[in-house]
């Protein structure tokens, strides 16, 4: 479904250029040249995706990377413009003490709520909701935000897990 990989990414991406023109943030030039980096950088990847048959991380392939970099360009983009909104903020506070303590997520993620889970016996449906696209993104979704919130006290704390 390439051609409509391509369509939609484009009216996304117009859209974003709507968005990123009408707000003004302190930060505006470095933000516009993210976005133009990102669609750079995600339109290649699109364009290599054809060419290599599809994006691989293992083995990785060119659409890989620079779709990946695209997509970093634009969360970088998108938390710039999260704080504006009231709900935002807390959700980027959220975002940050998580950010500052990332091997405790991911320790707590791997070594704490999976464990639990299987002497529970929680892992059994947890394993199930890989039946379907939306039980799929709420499995991940789910998991980051119990392993962030978990996180968060120890970051608040200043105890930071550092590799």
């Amino acid at each position: 479904m390439l051609v409509l990989n391509l369509i939609v990414t484009i009216s996304l991406l117009l859209v974003g250029e709507l968005v990123i023109n009408k707000i003004k943030l302190g930060n505006q030039k470095l933000v516009e040249q993210f976005f133009y980096a990102g669609v750079f950088s995600l339109l290649l990847g699109l364009t290599f995706e054809a060419y290599e048959g599809g994006i691989k991380k293992d083995f990785s392939t060119y659409s890989y990377y620079f779709v990946t970099v695209g997509l970093a360009f634009f969360s970088f983009i998108a938390l710039s413009i999260l704080p504006i909104f009231p709900i935002g903020k807390k959700v980027h506070r959220f975002m940050i003490l998580s950010g500052q303590n990332p091997m405790m997520v991911y320790v707590t993620g791997s070594l704490f709520l999976l464990p639990i889970m299987q002497l529970t016996g929680l892992k059994l449906y947890w394993d199930n909701m890989n039946n379907s696209f939306f039980l799929g993104f709420m499995k991940g979704l789910i998991f980051t935000i119990v392993a962030c919130s978990i996180t968060m006290p120890f970051t608040k704390k200043g105890m930071i897990w550092k590799s």
